[in-house]
């Protein structure tokens, strides 16, 4: 749970972030936004989502993320808006993921060939949640016109105006507190579920299976069990055991770990998107990007680890 403080601290930087830059620095924002631009304009998004995606590259995507709902409450973005931005921004979390744990740890257990492997499959879902965006995106600007210009270009020329304190941060305070809320009791509630063993049990459950449809060793279960924790780089190093034991061969390590990260989705979801997810977005966007986006994952996955499969074993 110590993870806990820095989302919540990240969140209300993000907060502020909205009120002070966004608002008050729209130059800033259009000049940040210009690499990305293509993007966003392939997904038809404003400006400022473009500036947000930039700013994931370094900051915490829950900062972002709260960042985006408070410019949906100023009516800068729409609900759909938001469910694609926020299914973009999870693309700059995928690339830290790789530098911090997949390449650090992959690299040294099994080589770069492996870890291309890895990376190529990061890269399909990364592409697949490109295309989505840009086919949903276009819809929902065609349906609904939900970009009003003129309503930002009026908000851009206040920006500079002076706005009293009170009437500044009192309604992002709130919003802070409100989503503080929610982020402790989702996080505490998907934590003792865990800690009972209801995630253990059903992944226990389900694993033999699995392991028997897909026509893969016995000696899986263990890793697999790893991986359905939710720890990619734990499940990886079990693997790597098993090829120093010769139960095992690189390659059917490789596909093993392709099946972990599939098996790994669940307790992800549950532990860390969820709550924060609920905590940021509220029950009706949160439920519809996770779904999405989980959807578009899993798809990738379960495709790519089938290809891999029937070309290496």
């Amino acid at each position: 749970m110590h993870f806990l403080w820095k989302i919540i601290l990240f969140s209300f930087a993000g907060i502020m972030a909205s009120e002070i830059i966004f608002k008050r620095f729209p130059r800033f924002t259009k000049t940040i936004a210009k690499p990305i631009r293509p993007l966003t304009g392939l997904c038809r998004l404003p400006d400022e989502i473009g500036a947000l995606l930039m700013s994931s590259m370094f900051v915490s995507s829950m900062a972002t993320n709260t960042v985006l709902v408070s410019r949906q409450k100023d009516g800068v973005v729409s609900e759909n808006q938001v469910v694609v931005a926020a299914i973009l921004n999870t693309i700059p979390a995928y690339i830290r993921r790789i530098l911090v744990f997949i390449l650090p740890v992959f690299v040294p257990l099994f080589g770069w060939t492996f870890f291309l492997g890895i990376v190529f499959s990061y890269a399909l879902i990364v592409a697949v949640k490109i295309i989505f965006c840009a086919i949903y995106g276009r819809i929902i600007y065609r349906e609904e016109k939900c970009v009003n210009k003129e309503k930002i270009k009026k908000m851009a020329d206040k920006a500079g105006s002076k706005i009293p304190k009170k009437d500044s941060f009192k309604k992002p305070l709130k919003m802070f507190f409100r989503m503080t809320t929610t982020l402790l009791i989702t996080t505490f509630l998907a934590f003792f579920l865990i800690n009972v063993g209801v995630l253990g049990k059903a992944a226990e459950f389900l694993l033999n299976p699995i392991i028997k449809l897909a026509a893969l060793p016995e000696s899986f279960g263990a890793p697999l069990m790893v991986f359905s924790t939710g720890s990619v780089v734990a499940g990886g190093g079990v693997f790597k055991n098993l090829m120093s034991e010769g139960a095992i061969n690189l390659r059917k390590a490789f596909i093993g770990v392709l099946l972990g990260m599939i098996i790994s989705q669940p307790a992800v979801i549950i532990r860390y998107v969820l709550p924060s997810y609920l905590g940021v977005f509220g029950k009706k966007i949160a439920f519809k990007i996770i779904m999405i986006a989980s959807s578009i994952i899993f798809i990738v996955r379960i495709l790519t680890f089938l290809a891999f499969k029937s070309v290496l074993l």
